[in-house]
């Protein structure tokens, strides 16, 4: 009779013990349902849209595609292009493969009518230019337009590509508060407005960010050197239509590739510096190609 109690005891004794450490190992993770082994990944992704441009390539960059991975597989190799002239870009050949990709990548309901695919060429302050991008903020679009076409068209339709975009953060909500760098900013990462000329040295298809801590970059054309921001490739495609970078105009990379080489193809000439306000300031240098960021 005494063995049996004093087993009851025990019994007991060993359930409140195992009740007490499921206790103490009870935290959110098991509250939410995720995994202790997927802690880690969880926490590294809560922040992803707070991040800079594409500072999480810099430990997301995987040799093999895992199962149900967002990222794609690249290999950029370990040596970088630096920013350069297009023609010095080791990928500059035309035969470079961007992968299957359609021309209009978007819904093209609102978009699909002669005068949005004319009306860059009006422009007599544009005249000098053979690509035009436009890039439509409010709506995380943009479009390219070739004069090439537009005059093999009869001048009813210059509309190259047209690809969805992210554009800088705080371009939506600038009272948004993203924490980088150790502390907290306030209206900072915008995309700068305007029209923006292509200069020679703006150009590197395999680019890896010194601000960023060595992220890839590929497909880079700098639009705005003095602030570093420029059209590129990123892996995190659920990130694009709508603002997420830095300043940057982040892209699909088949996209981002398209656009190099457009943009990179036209020739070098004198052509208007235009400032912000839309008035043409002198001739520079420069290709044939603009960006008009609005």
């Amino acid at each position: 009779m005494l063995a049996k109690k004093h087993l009851g005891t025990v019994i007991v004794s060993l359930i409140t013990t195992l009740l007490s450490a499921q206790a103490q190992a009870f935290d959110l993770n098991d509250f939410f349902g995720i995994n202790s082994s997927d802690s880690y990944s969880h926490n590294r992704n809560r922040n992803r849209y707070d991040s800079d441009d594409d500072n999480w390539w810099n430990f997301q960059q995987p040799r093999r595609k895992r199962k149900g991975s967002r990222i794609k597989t690249i290999n950029y190799g370990k040596k970088r292009t630096y920013q350069g002239k297009y023609a010095n870009d080791p990928n500059q050949k035309k035969a470079f493969k961007c992968g299957g990709v359609r021309s209009y990548d978007i819904d093209m309901s609102r978009y699909n009518h002669r005068q949005f695919k004319t009306a860059p060429f009006y422009d007599p302050k544009l005249k000098d230019y053979n690509i035009i991008v436009k890039v439509d903020i409010p709506r995380q679009k943009l479009f390219v337009f070739s004069r090439k076409k537009f005059e093999a068209s009869g001048r009813k339709n210059g509309l190259l590509y047209a690809f969805p975009t992210s554009s800088g953060a705080h371009d939506w909500s600038p009272n948004r508060k993203i924490w980088d760098q150790g502390r907290y900013h306030v209206n900072k990462f915008r995309t700068s407005k305007g029209y923006h000329v292509i200069y020679p040295q703006a150009f590197s298809s395999r680019h890896r960010s010194r601000e960023a801590q060595n992220a890839v970059m590929p497909w880079a054309i700098f639009f705005h050197l003095g602030r570093g921001q420029a059209t590129h490739g990123t892996p995190f495609r659920h990130s694009l239509n709508r603002p997420a970078s830095h300043g940057c105009l982040r892209m699909k990379e088949e996209h981002a590739c398209k656009v190099f080489h457009a943009v990179g193809s036209t020739e070098i000439a004198d052509v208007s510096i235009i400032n912000r306000g839309g008035r043409v300031t002198g001739k520079r240098q420069a290709h044939r190609a603009i960006f008009v960021i609005r």
